[in-house]
């Protein structure tokens, strides 16, 4: 839906060009949290009455498509319908995104019964996990301690 904006690439590189030379994954959390701002800003300018510009967009073009069937000729409501028309498509798509988002996050944040129930089998099960010295470890704690040194081992390449 941002993707789709004029200004949306721009924000982007601006945001890129404020990096500064540390590791990557500050990097990254640097250029995730100096985007945030930006992309509420766009958010609220383009996006936050996206249902209400549907409509508008919608009525709009339908005023125009009937006053065309009154004068099907007009060069000037010709090209006014199609710009309308293409404007409305644009919308529509951009509704739809925001939909398919707001079902994907509702579905991550509730999940369904099967869902919930595998995690609650998952949280409960510690699988022993081999350690650097290829033995194998378990229990919390030491499962932990492998994981965490895992992690830290791939950071540091």
């Amino acid at each position: 839906m941002w993707a789709k904006d004029a200004m949306f690439k721009d924000l982007i590189q601006h945001n890129m060009e404020k990096s500064m030379p540390i590791s990557k994954l500050q990097a990254l959390k640097h250029f995730l949290c100096s985007s945030r701002h930006s992309l509420k800003q766009l958010n609220r300018s383009t996006y936050a009455d996206i249902y209400e510009q549907q409509a508008q967009t919608r009525a709009a073009l339908v005023q125009i498509q009937s006053q065309l069937q009154e004068d099907p000729h007009n060069v000037e409501l010709l090209h006014k319908e199609n710009t309308s028309r293409q404007y409305y498509i644009t919308i529509n798509q951009s509704t739809i995104s925001l939909i398919r988002q707001q079902s994907k996050a509702e579905w991550i944040g509730y999940g369904d019964e099967c869902s919930r129930d595998e995690t609650k089998e998952g949280c409960n099960l510690y699988l022993p996990r081999l350690n650097h010295h290829d033995q194998w470890v378990q229990g919390f704690e030491d499962v932990a301690d492998v994981v965490t040194d895992y992690y830290k081992d791939l950071l540091r390449k």
